[in-house]
């Protein structure tokens, strides 16, 4: 068993992650009292997940963590730190 990892892995471009900001700072204004900061990750949800939980906690709540989940899922990251997205490029874009 070997660790080999693609090439392209951690290599990222400044254009692949332009408009984050922007979108980031949108959810918070929105959605500001769901995040607490800590300084720690804020990770997405798998989709099958949040449909799971839509009945065990309250829409906003819902809404929040599916609105983290579509920003992620836009810049191909699996979470997002206080100030940039977590990226791992080998996922798939959602369709």
């Amino acid at each position: 068993m070997t660790n080999e990892q693609p090439e392209t892995l951690g290599v990222h471009s400044f254009d692949e992650f332009k408009g984050f900001e922007e979108e980031w700072s949108l959810l918070l204004d929105h959605f500001g009292k769901f995040v607490v900061k800590t300084g720690y990750p804020l990770y997405r949800m798998p989709h099958d997940l949040l449909k799971l939980l839509s009945g065990w906690i309250n829409p906003d709540e819902l809404r929040f963590e599916t609105a983290v989940t579509m920003l992620c899922d836009r810049f191909h990251s699996v979470g997002i730190l206080p100030d940039r997205v977590i990226p791992y490029t080998l996922l798939a874009p959602v369709e």
